[in-house]
């Protein structure tokens, strides 16, 4: 019978004749696992595109290793540029089309990140259009996939992830007075995913386990150096517009490698720049290749830096200019260790075509004539203006009462140099008192300021009476008040204690979060005005990035204290309401 093959003949014949063979307990089992597999094909995954609905379900156990080295460069006065970023996948494999995917909508979500494009194998950007802020760039050395989904898929992966405002890091970094704007960022990810899954997937939504779990870690630790640089360095936004020329084409005798391998990436304008594009090649034969460039640049007419050509960057990188002009060459960073040799790699070949001298005068005059200039912009451009400039800024910023600290420790020593030595001194003891709850770094940098216009080694920060500080424009709090402070501005006031004569210095600082999950951090310490006792220091991350924005946090000094609440107003404007109890 065609039933003998599941032993129904013997335990139930007559049931099987009446046709109720479909009962037995063995046929029940066989119909709950097509159900079970009816129901995992309708649990829907992703979004419904063109192809239909993407289906997947299962399980993964992964074991993955990630390191991720970063270098910057610059101060907090340096442009950190992030508006706008584009992601770079030059791999063809299913795994790292989904990690591209997932990352653009990591990036987006970012307060600090206006716009995330797409480039996938092949593609690049039209050429001649505004270069973007940001590179982040994906690629999959090596890969090995083993087994069926179904009974264990076992998936061995390195990883790259780079990001940068140059699509190729170099391991060299050469900062003039145009680099020296913008904060260097460079960023590696290496990642050794190894995992085991098991479950179901359609044809169109395939590695989804092993995409979440990669896209994870390495989109985890972008999210987190992307963060901390936004909330360390200033805004590109606030760059003027005028300062990002017209794109102008590449010059046609422009010496380069002619080899075929050798492919333009971007080509595009950016600020300060009329052009920046970039060109790369695989090689095996790198020192043969930059050989060569480098007698033809020479016979060109480039000048070769001298700081760039000797044996220890020799093949690494080089740097020639002609007038503005620019042109760069170097090996990327983390070449995939499984090739060949030392001397295989990657080759870039960056050209620029930099804003010339009498370009730039009248924009950077007009920055200084209009006073709607954030002064952090003005600060990251200060080293580029003239003396004329310089001088016409810091009579300007004598007359406000909040600067940030780079420009208050520029106005003391020009108010110094200009023979103002009490009015130097007194703003040198307030700079001292509003940044007594900055790490040592801070004090250390006043100190040495002191010391350098007084000609004095010994040289110490004073103390400020209560006094001083009222009059350096402290508020008396004594009972409970309303205040308003900007972000990242330090506001300091005096808390009176149970007796008048006591006081506790009060300061508060807001700045954006460095971790993903939080919004802004509210800083606030407390200290005896006549610094008798420690420092009481809270700092406070609401988990929310939920706008308007409010935080709580406490600080009390000897017995007395207060409660501060934070309420977002406005963009970068905050409202502090102080309780004292």
């Amino acid at each position: 019978m065609a039933l003998a093959g599941l032993g129904l003949e013997e335990e139930g014949g007559e049931e099987v004749k009446k046709g109720r063979w479909y009962l037995h307990p063995l046929m029940i089992a066989v119909w709950v696992i097509v159900g079970l597999f009816i129901i995992i094909s309708l649990v829907p995954f992703g979004k419904p595109g063109e192809d239909g609905l993407k289906l997947q379900a299962g399980s993964i156990k992964s074991n993955s290793s990630l390191s991720t080295g970063c270098t910057t460069s610059g101060n907090e006065y340096s442009f950190f540029p992030a508006r706008r970023i584009l992601v770079i996948n030059r791999s063809e494999h299913p795994l790292m089309a989904g990690v591209a995917t997932r990352l653009v909508e990591r990036l987006e979500k970012l307060d600090f990140v206006d716009k995330v494009d797409l480039c996938g194998p092949g593609e690049r950007p039209d050429t001649g259009t505004c270069l973007y802020d940001l590179y982040v760039l994906l690629e999959l050395p090596s890969i090995d996939v083993h087994g069926l989904l179904a009974t264990g898929r076992t998936v061995e992966a390195d990883v790259k992830v780079s990001c940068g405002r140059n699509i190729f890091n170099s391991d060299h970094v050469y900062i003039d007075d145009y680099a020296s704007l913008y904060a260097g960022i460079s960023m590696t990810s290496l990642l050794r995913h190894e995992s085991v899954a098991h479950g179901y997937e359609s044809a169109d939504a395939r590695f989804v386990q092993e995409i979440e779990a990669v896209e994870a870690q390495v989109g985890g630790a972008l999210e987190k150096n992307l963060s901390a640089w936004s909330a360390k360095y200033v805004d590109v936004n606030r760059l003027p517009p005028a300062l990002i020329p017209g794109y102008v084409p590449v010059p046609p005798d422009l010496p380069l490698p002619l080899n075929e391998s050798l492919e333009m990436v971007i080509s595009g304008n950016r600020p300060l720049l009329h052009n920046q594009s970039v060109w790369a090649m695989e090689t095996s034969v790198p020192s043969e290749i930059l050989g060569e460039w480098l007698d033809a640049a020479k016979r060109a007419g480039w000048t070769l830096s001298p700081d760039t050509v000797n044996d220890k960057n020799r093949f690494l990188y080089f740097r020639a200019t002609k007038g503005n002009d620019l042109i760069e060459a170097y090996k990327t960073q983390d070449d995939d260790p499984r090739r060949e040799g030392d001397g295989a790699g990657r080759l870039v070949f960056s050209y620029c075509d930099r804003m010339e001298p009498e370009e730039l005068t009248p924009l950077l005059n007009a920055m200084v004539s209009d006073e709607s200039v954030p002064v952090e912009t003005l600060l990251c451009f200060f080293r580029k203006f003239t003396e004329e400039q310089q001088a016409a800024l810091l009579a300007r910023w004598k007359d406000q009462t909040q600067l940030p600290f780079e420009a208050q420790r520029r106005v003391i020593r020009h108010l110094w140099s200009e023979g103002d030595a009490d009015e130097a001194k007194a703003r040198l003891c307030k700079l001292y008192a509003v940044n007594l709850f900055e790490d040592n770094d801070r004090i250390n940098e006043i100190r040495k300021l002191g010391r350098e216009i007084m000609n004095d080694d010994q040289w110490e920060p004073v103390t400020p009476t209560i006094d001083e500080l009222k009059a350096f424009g402290f508020v008396v709090v004594t009972s409970n008040a309303v205040l308003e402070v900007d972000l990242r501005q330090h506001l300091g006031f005096l808390m009176k204690g149970r007796a008048d004569e006591e006081a506790s210095l009060v300061d508060v600082l807001i700045e954006p979060s460095t971790i993903p999950e939080g919004l802004y951090t509210l800083h606030v310490g407390a200290q005896m005005s006549d610094l008798s006792s420690g420092k009481c220091v809270n700092s406070n991350t609401p988990h929310t990035r939920e706008h308007p924005w409010r935080c709580m946090s406490h600080v009390g000094m000897n017995g007395s204290g207060c409660s501060i609440e934070a309420h977002e107003i406005s963009t970068n404007r905050f409202s502090l309401t102080v309780q004292r109890y």
